[in-house]
């Protein structure tokens, strides 16, 4: 499974086996890490586990060392933050966002706050997951969009300026790295829709997601910075994003009709010659067409998408599928241009392709 990883702001990345070498061999625990955040201004670090609750470390002689589990919650830690005042606020999946108060010294929960539909303002208890941006906004994403803590009210309330970038489906990542872009995953018709929202000097931001495209059907635990690259932190690995390594995802391609089949036989193979840019003629009794393309793209093209179109015929584009050939039978006589085009992984859509023909007829 995959690792979260620890980013310290002093420090380059360090990962978490050493954390857990040090957390099962100085206790009894055995179980599930989600995440670990080190507590300002103390020499503790809080880890949410998956049975245990809240874990807290503490740094001896420069090495962490398992203090004891935070009494008063038992249930899984995978999101949470702390406040300003180190406040924990952290997700239940049944009961909605709950606020911890917490004597580190003491190891012990002294008051808690409950979240959720009807005291909290949240649309409801389940998949509320607590994030921290612009130092000390809480956050937290839930079934119906993204929603800001106000500390006035005391609520959670929902967020336009975020949520317009964003579909109404579930969402369970909302990362802010140290430039101020903050990252995303969301549910989507197909897999998760990955990105970030790109922060810009006065203060607006631009959502990015073209390049997270190919990764669509994999699912990101976390996300996680240092140096302008990003880790996607999944159960197949680490995948790593330079986001100063520019490319073209707009970049124009091609898709070619490859062959043109009357019954079997043959009658275009792709090739450009004064024969073939003329209209086709096809004699009526002879009417039955299929017609083999590609695109000239070649990253994952097994998942690249086609649409075509028979001019005068068609009355639109057909719906985008993998298929790469197209019959007809029958048609009356006249003139007919196919046309047909690709839309790869980022989707961008290639040049349109097209073929001319005429059916002569009836005899």
């Amino acid at each position: 499974s995959a690792l979260q990883l620890c980013n310290d702001k002093q420090s380059n990345f360090t990962w978490v086996a050493n954390i857990l070498d040090t957390i099962i061999s100085e206790s009894t625990l055995n179980d599930n890490i989600w995440t670990f955040k080190k507590i300002p201004k103390t020499n503790y670090m809080l880890v949410g586990t998956h049975s245990y609750g809240l874990v807290l470390l503490e740094k001896i002689k420069d090495e962490w060392k398992f203090k004891n589990i935070i009494k008063g919650y038992k249930s899984s830690c995978r999101f949470f933050e702390l406040d300003k005042n180190n406040n924990v606020w952290l997700t239940d999946e049944a009961m909605g966002i709950y606020k911890l108060e917490i004597d580190f010294a003491k190891d012990t929960i002294t008051k808690i706050t409950l979240y959720n539909d009807s005291i909290g303002g949240l649309p409801d208890c389940s998949n509320n997951y607590v994030f921290k941006i612009n130092d000390s906004q809480i956050v937290t994403t839930t079934n119906k969009g993204l929603f800001l803590y106000n500390k006035e009210t005391d609520k959670f309330e929902t967020s336009e300026q975020y949520n317009q970038f964003f579909s109404d489906k579930k969402m369970d990542l909302f990362v802010q790295d140290n430039e101020g872009n903050i990252w995303y995953q969301q549910e989507a018709t197909e897999g998760y829709s990955k990105g970030y929202i790109a922060k810009h000097k006065d203060g607006t931001y631009k959502k990015i997601s073209k390049p997270f495209k190919k990764f669509q059907n994999i699912y990101n635990e976390n996300y996680t910075f240092t140096d302008g690259y990003t880790f996607f932190n999944t159960a197949i690995g680490l995948i790593l994003y330079n986001k100063n390594y520019e490319t073209n995802y707009e970049q124009k391609y091609y898709t070619l009709i490859r062959q043109v089949f009357i019954h079997d036989s043959i009658i275009y193979n792709g090739s450009k010659n004064k024969e073939t840019t003329k209209d086709k003629i096809i004699i009526y009794k002879e009417n039955e067409l299929k017609f083999n393309f590609a695109a000239l793209f070649y990253e994952e093209p097994e998942k690249t998408l086609y649409s075509y179109k028979l001019e005068n015929f068609d009355d639109q584009w057909s719906n985008w599928s993998i298929k790469t050939e197209k019959e007809y039978t029958n048609l009356p006589e006249g003139k007919y241009c196919f046309k047909v085009k690709a839309k790869n992984i980022y989707e961008t859509e290639s040049e349109i392709a097209e073929y001319k023909f005429k059916i002569t007829p009836m005899v």
